[in-house]
């Protein structure tokens, strides 16, 4: 049987895992779709169905914000496993 703490801490490593996974998720399908838009000469992209301006500059930090939530999705996930075995 297991104790009510270690059960805890289960079920809170779970929904954090699932919480980082859905976020990390949502960042790379930005970075990608920005990082496939073909950018003019000043590095922006006029988008003529949204009246939006997209810039260069925010793939890299979308990149940053991407690679950031995959290593803490990453670490989560091995307390999550250490904690179930």
């Amino acid at each position: 049987m297991t104790n009510p703490t270690n059960r805890t801490i289960k079920i809170a490593f779970s929904i954090l895992t699932i919480i980082l996974a859905s976020v990390t998720l949502l960042f790379a399908i930005v970075f990608v779709s920005r990082l496939t838009i073909s950018y003019n000469s000043q590095g922006r992209y006029f988008d003529e169905n949204t009246s939006t301006v997209y810039h260069k500059q925010a793939v890299i930090v979308y990149g940053l914000l991407f690679f950031m939530g995959l290593f803490l999705t990453m670490f989560t996930f091995y307390k999550t496993r250490k904690a179930f075995y």
